[in-house]
């Protein structure tokens, strides 16, 4: 856990995790796709991430893009055996590719996204020594706050919600890349009220509860101010 927090790069991994725990945890009809398809993405920048700044390798982002390639050069530089590789290779070629490009009614079973799930996690633990499990517990619980925020106006009051803490709260279900992106989250929380793009914009500026990720262009809340008043938003009431 104090890698994920200590090391920018792996923060982002890390959120990028949680976020496949909300999929895992929600009623979408089509979860398992979802999540699948998003891991598989995280897995990709993952392995990018551990060989640029773990193993400082200079990666062409041309001749080194093809997925075969990069899972190569990735267990060259890793001590895992080569069974793990022919598994991500599998998932890769005969599920990833045609849920991505072909079927659009394709289903993932739950044993195959189980399965998925571990073998992923474990290339994040040798990786970057990440319990990486514990981030899918992180999403799974923001996905229950935010349902919180949606459904239980005893846990929120969300007419007495200020600006900052509106924008807090879009930003704590998930990173986001604009203030359009910003507000249409929480628009989609039905807590917009008079906010605007321009007042969000200012509200970022300040710093504080929100910064920027400048590697995933992305808008995060920070850990000391931004998530801990997150939390306070939708802890229960007593």
């Amino acid at each position: 856990m104090k890698a994920a927090t200590d090391s920018p790069y792996i923060a982002g991994v890390s959120d990028d995790v949680r976020c496949v725990g909300m999929i895992m945890a929600s009623a979408l009809p089509t979860k398992n796709r979802l999540a699948f398809l998003t891991l598989d993405s995280v897995l990709e920048i993952a392995l990018r991430v551990f060989l640029k700044h773990k193993k400082k390798i200079t990666l062409d982002p041309v001749k080194h893009r093809p997925r075969a390639i990069l899972l190569s050069i990735a267990e060259k530089n890793m001590s895992v055996d080569h069974s793990v590789w022919e598994q991500i290779s599998y998932y890769y070629e005969d599920i990833r590719c045609p849920l991505y490009h072909q079927a659009s009614d394709m289903t993932v079973t739950q044993p195959i996204l189980d399965d998925f799930v571990e073998t992923v996690l474990f290339l994040f633990k040798e990786m970057f020594s990440m319990d990486a499990r514990t981030f899918i517990s992180e999403g799974t619980s923001i996905l229950s706050a935010v349902n919180d925020v949606s459904t239980d106006n005893d846990k929120i009051d969300t007419d007495s919600l200020s600006k900052m803490d509106k924008v807090v709260l879009a930003l704590g279900t998930k990173p986001l890349p604009s203030a359009k992106a910003i507000i249409d989250t929480i628009r989609s929380m039905g807590v917009a009220g008079d906010l605007t793009t321009n007042t969000i914009s200012i509200y970022l500026s300040r710093g504080r509860y929100f910064y920027w990720s400048e590697e995933e262009s992305l808008w995060k809340l920070t850990e000391l101010v931004g998530k801990r008043r997150f939390s306070e938003l939708t802890r229960p009431k007593e």
